[in-house]
């Protein structure tokens, strides 16, 4: 690897180690510090770490600079980071969790593009950044068609379109659940 100068495996958070009950879907959560050659590694070098490893990882990838960035790779749903913070900089403490996976949504919550919802598992929300990722595709095909639609009755029919959409966007990002409202006719 071009781009990685060293690997440390630098924390194993599992029942036996901070003494959370683990999951049927996760047991344990590695947490590696990734030191670059250069400026950065690139997502899919940590993607690639991720998918051999088969088990959580948080990475804290390093500069020469000492400038930290948190990432989170989660299968398909891609990987996602923070910004680059300064050396030395203040860490914040551990959330409170009532076991692993709530834990590793806390720590991962920080970098996702979304706020896990109260009891939601990792599969569904892997789900939701999966929908989340072909909705904003679907907004940006719409407004490149609204900007070149000539026809006025058609550009009223992408825009009810591309504010439907921006609603469900706006669904998918939210910590609750959607609420559903039915109407019912006398």
């Amino acid at each position: 690897m071009q781009d990685v100068k060293r690997i440390t495996w630098a924390y194993k958070l599992a029942e036996t180690t901070i003494h959370l009950a683990g999951t049927s879907d996760l047991r344990e959560i590695q947490v590696f510090e990734v030191e670059a050659k250069g400026e950065d590694v690139p997502d899919p070098v940590l993607a690639a770490i991720a998918q051999a490893v088969r088990s959580p990882i948080l990475f804290e990838v390093v500069r020469a600079s000492g400038e930290r960035r948190t990432a989170v790779c989660l299968g398909q749903a891609g990987c996602f980071t923070t910004g680059w913070s300064v050396e030395g900089a203040a860490r914040s403490p551990m959330p409170t969790s009532i076991n692993l996976e709530a834990l590793y949504l806390a720590l991962a919550g920080g970098v996702l593009p979304l706020v896990p919802r109260v009891g939601e598992r990792q599969s569904a929300l892997v789900d939701r950044l999966r929908q989340m990722r072909t909705v904003q595709r679907e907004i940006s095909a719409l407004e490149r068609r609204l900007r070149s639609e000539p026809q006025l009755n058609r550009k009223f029919d992408l825009r009810r379109t591309l504010v439907s959409r921006q609603a469900e966007l706006s669904d998918l990002k939210t910590a609750t659940k959607p609420s559903t409202v039915t109407t019912t006719k006398n």
